[in-house]
């Protein structure tokens, strides 16, 4: 359909602006994070750099969103961000407990790689245009005297 056909040119006009943004992100990390300090660098580069890959699958996750609310499917929007907060949140405190905040990053990055692979492999549910209603006549309407 025209809508799916929208999508995807959607995703793959945004993943040739992000794949180079994230690429430049992931290398210059310790020179951006180094603006806030040394240590700060040294603690939050592999954080930053996980961030900035989740950008990626996001593409998927924010279109699909996008898609489910321009076709007035709010319940499908909101299972996407329910989606991830049940992926995110439990596996980040699990792995911030071991690996501090670059495992909440990486939670962060599974998270959104997990739903993309979801959405992706679901996408001729949610790339289908919208429904259109079937024609109902207008309400008759009592004109005043």
């Amino acid at each position: 359909s025209d809508f799916e056909a929208r999508c995807k040119q959607v995703m793959v006009h945004l993943l040739k602006i992000m794949v180079p943004a994230v690429a430049l992100l992931v290398l210059a990390a310790p020179w951006v994070l180094r603006i806030f300090g040394p240590s700060y660098a040294a603690a939050g580069t592999s954080a930053l750099r996980l961030l900035g890959l989740s950008a990626l699958p996001f593409i998927v996750t924010g279109t699909a969103v996008s898609a489910a609310r321009g076709q007035r499917r709010t319940r499908r929007a909101m299972a996407v961000f329910g989606g991830l907060f049940v992926l995110i949140v439990p596996l980040g405190f699990g792995l911030m407990a071991v690996a501090g905040i670059t495992g909440m990053a990486l939670a962060v990055l599974i998270g959104h790689a997990t739903m993309a692979a979801f959405l992706l492999m679901a996408r001729h549910g949610w790339m289908r245009g919208p429904v259109v209603p079937e024609e109902h006549p207008a309400p008759l309407v009592a004109e005043a005297p």
